[in-house]
């Protein structure tokens, strides 16, 4: 669905006004939400609910204006935003549905869209949902890890569900504003996708961590794991109280993933013991023209950004000379991030930006601070 149309389609609708907001969970994505609110849209009256000490350290900071006592405060607010995990959110979203009032807003941020849709539709009487999903994050969460950057150039999915183009028009605007990309799908495909995508991974990531959880001859396999084992692996600490809802939630699809991936290693194993190298061969080549048509965006694949990867001396300076050098040729530096470094050598970052031409740019002026011949 193309969203400027969409924001065209909603002009002659009730214009929505939002003045206040209130975000039920303040941790790693409640958190950087209220974060982004507190710094683009300043007027905004922000209040959270969540445990007191968090509540505490979020005044302290001056991120939100007022600590709610219960979640049903949070109808105060023009907008509601969820933020819990998805068990808790579920049984609040559900709470809270029949007492909405006609132009309210209610957004969740959850993993799974088709079990709120299902409330929805049965407890609804007035009101606006619209069910989101931003596909971004960090190894630990909690509030003390929240980030007012965590969503730069993240995709937001929204959920095509809504009774009002106007509303999506109003939490869009405050999502971009954070630096994400909105993109639109139904629950049904969302919930199937995200299976596929985030569910399996988590779990794959899991099972091959346990798979050499092993003791032979006095030596610790996982002691000889390298960097692919760890890049593969990097989820498998992940905290099994958020995940536990999220499997029970997305049960069938989750399932659904796991016998493909299950029919994928079966298939290897016949090939292998079949002696068929060759078949297993041309599973490689697919798998890297799948791979290859990712494209290079590491907070989500749509929406891509333009990469390039600079090796530069391990030096003073070097990071202000490429942010300053960029900012004099008017060239936005969309994301960056220190890949590795070896101390007294080098290192390499990778510079993202929004066009292959401000790449060309940005390589051409850069070039002076690469390594060579080294």
């Amino acid at each position: 669905m193309n969203f400027n149309l969409l924001l065209r389609q909603s002009a002659g609708l009730y214009k929505l006004v939002i003045k206040s907001v209130s975000i039920i969970g303040l941790g790693l994505i409640g958190g950087s939400l209220a974060k982004g609110f507190k710094e683009y849209f300043p007027d905004i009256k922000i209040s959270a609910f969540d445990l007191p000490e968090t509540l505490d350290t979020a005044i302290n900071q001056e991120v939100i204006h007022t600590k709610l006592i219960d979640p049903f405060d949070s109808l105060k607010s023009d907008l509601i935003i969820i933020a819990s995990p998805v068990d808790h959110a579920l049984n609040i979203f559900e709470l809270l549905v029949p007492f909405l009032s006609k132009k309210q807003i209610i957004t969740d941020v959850c993993g799974i869209k088709e079990p709120f849709e299902k409330i929805w539709k049965e407890k609804s009487v007035n009101g606006i949902y619209i069910g989101t999903h931003p596909m971004t994050g960090k190894e630990k969460g909690g509030y003390n890890n929240s980030d007012l950057l965590l969503f730069q150039n993240s995709v937001f999915i929204f959920s095509n569900l809504f009774k009002n183009r106007n509303a999506i028009k109003e939490l869009a605007k405050f999502y971009t504003s954070f630096g994400a990309r909105i993109t639109f799908l139904s629950a049904k495909l969302h919930d199937e996708i995200i299976a596929y995508v985030s569910h399996l991974p988590q779990l794959i990531s899991v099972a091959l961590v346990n798979s050499i959880s092993k003791k032979k001859d006095g030596k610790e396999f996982i002691d000889f794991a390298a960097g692919g084992f760890k890049d593969m692996t990097r989820i498998a600490s992940s905290n099994f109280n958020v995940w536990e809802p999220i499997l029970y939630s997305n049960k069938s699809n989750i399932i659904k993933s796991l016998r493909t991936i299950e029919k994928q290693i079966q298939k290897i194993i016949t090939n292998l013991d079949s002696g068929n190298t060759k078949k297993i061969g041309n599973d490689f080549l697919k798998s890297k023209k799948t791979r290859n048509k990712i494209p290079q965006n590491f907070k989500g694949f749509l929406s891509p950004l333009y990469e390039l990867n600079l090796l530069v001396e391990d030096k003073p300076g070097v990071l202000s000379y490429i942010t300053t050098s960029m900012y004099k040729a008017n060239i936005n530096i969309k994301d960056i991030e220190l890949i590795k470094i070896r101390e007294g050598f080098g290192g390499t970052f990778r510079l993202s930006f929004e066009s292959a031409s401000d790449v060309e740019r940005a390589a051409k002026i850069l070039k002076k601070i690469t390594i060579r011949n080294k």
